[in-house]
């Protein structure tokens, strides 16, 4: 499915990750034949991410696709902008073990922040408004996964609402590490 203009590099991703992670990178996923997704459109470095990925490309030995559920579109002429990279024509690109390690904890981190900010503004001003708690943390993990294009599904919606209990419950601070 690679063209001249672009590439699919294997992104192994959790699947509630996709769809948060192409809202990152301000673009949209599509279904490949085999069942697996991609980035609609290819991946720019002016992200935080898309310069990470970029930056982390490494030249695959090999020419044969990985298998993988996520692939994101980069770039062939990418040697343009990064002098010491070889021509994406000739040469297969994969992303560096630690730069996908890197990136999927980041993600996982920054998905987390941003649930528990969202939850604990929903609660609040639910509280302030209506002088009630009961089933507004529900709705908000719902809104925010519409909202950032999280498929809803019962196993997704309760692997946040866990996320965000435990976070509630441990009274931590919320660091990205």
């Amino acid at each position: 499915m690679s063209s001249d203009k672009y590439q699919l590099v294997p992104f192994p991703i959790p699947e509630h990750l996709v769809y948060y992670f192409s809202r990152k990178l301000g673009c949209e996923v599509e279904d490949l034949p085999d069942g697996s997704k991609c980035t609609k459109s290819v991946i720019t470095k002016d992200s935080f991410y898309g310069e990470t990925l970029y930056q982390s490309l490494e030249v695959s030995k090999s020419m044969k696709k990985t298998n993988s559920n996520f692939y994101i579109k980069i770039r062939s002429s990418i040697c343009q902008d990064y002098k010491g990279m070889p021509d994406g024509r000739y040469n297969k690109y994969h992303l560096s073990k630690s730069a996908l390690q890197f990136v999927i904890k980041h993600l996982k981190q920054v998905l987390k922040t941003e649930l528990i900010a969202f939850v604990d503004g929903a609660v609040y001003a639910n509280l302030k408004i209506k002088g009630t708690k009961k089933g507004i943390t529900h709705n908000a993990i719902a809104q925010f996964m519409f909202r950032n294009r999280i498929h809803i599904n019962k196993l997704t919606f309760e692997s946040l609402r866990k996320m965000q209990y435990r976070a509630k419950k441990s009274n931590k601070p919320l660091i990205i590490k």
